[in-house]
């Protein structure tokens, strides 16, 4: 907190005795006449200013009639534990000094030594702004816990496999499966989900499976829940019955988009996140594409109560997964875009030259062909010639070709 703000500091008074409510608000001008003040004679009053005035300091009286300031100290911290609290009392022994203190109070004044209440402010806005620094320092740091358990979570997502299996089986298109392989997508993939934390798929052109990978708790979830939702063990109805939302949303209005466009798509999810898509080119022609979940999933009640309606899915596994999930920065989430635009290019790339390093072995085998063809045909020429040559010698005439062996 800073003195020098523009903003007036509020100072909530809990005290019942008029006068000395008084006292201490003259005292308040005499320090700055900025601090604006209003003052609570008894509980239903303090829980009231507390919650409506917002107060950045409370200066509380250590005994009332029919409360007391341990019992106000104990609200404050449970509902506004950064509020400073001032305990400012007419007697007060070191032994209940020292339990306020130890209960939570951030300091304390004694009534006939009001000129210390000064000093005691500034000590309680210096404590505050620590506090929030630290407290704003931790919240910074804990964005990157995530980075702690990025060789785990990347592990946990090559093994999982989804209950109903692996739909890459049912890959007839297969231009990027193959020409890629499985190793090289699982390490893509994984590369771009150490990033994310949430799934990530490729897809061929006519919207086949050339890879899929579901790392966090969240979107593992709501993937299974919607696939519980086409009531088939059959992946290949259920891919077309329309109730597979997970796969709809992904598919219809993510990576069929941006292969349609030829442009990245950037999309709310129907699971609470948001898609951002890349188009896979190779050489002129769009291939497939690549897309990745990214954002954090929703907290809010309504936002659950719904999701929970149309997934079908219990709300306190999705409170559960939502809760577990630990948000990344947002730059993070735009160097994982980047990334996606770069793995689509190197998609893209592969299938280039594996379909070059096919037309050129196809031609080489036309070529080796048609060199055998023509070695055959020397052959036989030689022969001819060796036969001319031999009748020639028989008519005492000169040979007429020269024989290469």
């Amino acid at each position: 907190m800073d003195n020098k703000r523009h903003d007036p500091i509020k100072f909530l008074i809990l005290e019942d005795n008029p006068a000395d409510a008084e006292l201490i608000q003259r005292m308040l001008k005499k320090i700055n006449k900025n601090y604006d003040t209003t003052i609570a004679h008894d509980k239903t009053q303090f829980i009231y200013q507390l919650e409506n005035y917002m107060p950045d300091i409370i200066l509380s009286d250590f005994s009332l009639r029919q409360f007391n300031g341990l019992e106000a100290l104990e609200i404050v911290k449970q509902k506004y534990p950064d509020i400073p609290f001032i305990i400012v009392t007419g007697t007060l022994d070191e032994e209940r000094a020292v339990m306020c203190l130890k209960e939570g109070a951030w300091d304390y004044v004694l009534k006939h030594k009001l000129f210390k209440l000064e000093p005691a402010i500034e000590r309680v806005c210096t404590m505050r702004d620590t506090l929030l620094k630290k407290r704003k320092a931790e919240r910074e740091l804990k964005k990157y816990e995530w980075l702690l358990e990025v060789e785990e979570k990347q592990k946990e997502s090559v093994d999982y496999v989804p209950f109903y299996g692996n739909v890459i089986d049912l890959n007839t298109e297969r231009t990027i499966l193959d020409s890629v392989g499985w190793d090289l997508l699982t390490l893509i993939g994984a590369d771009l989900m150490a990033l994310l934390d949430t799934s990530v798929a490729v897809y061929e052109k006519n919207g086949d499976y050339a890879f899929g990978m579901f790392v966090s708790g969240w979107c593992q979830v709501m993937d299974a829940a919607s696939r519980r939702l086409c009531h088939t063990d059959d992946n290949k109805k259920a891919l077309t019955c329309g109730k597979w939302l997970c796969h709809e949303n992904c598919w219809n209005e993510s990576a069929k988009a941006t292969i349609i466009s030829g442009e990245s798509t950037d999309i709310h999810c129907i699971g609470g996140i948001k898609l951002y898509a890349e188009p896979i080119i190779a050489g002129n022609e769009i291939v497939g594409a690549i897309n990745i979940g990214y954002g954090n999933p929703p907290l809010d009640e309504d936002s659950l109560k719904k999701l929970s309606s149309d997934f079908n899915e219990d709300i306190s596994v999705l409170q559960k997964a939502a809760r577990d999930y630990k948000p990344r920065p947002s730059f993070i989430e735009e160097v994982a875009k980047k990334h996606l635009k770069s793995a689509a290019m190197l998609l893209g790339n592969m299938v280039f030259r594996k379909r070059m390093e096919e037309r050129v072995e196809e031609h080489i085998k036309e070529l080796e062909i048609f060199n055998d063809a023509a070695v055959d045909r020397e052959l036989l020429i030689n022969e001819y010639r060796k036969e001319i040559n031999t009748l020639l010698k028989e008519l005492g005439r000169k040979q007429k070709y020269e024989i290469v062996e």
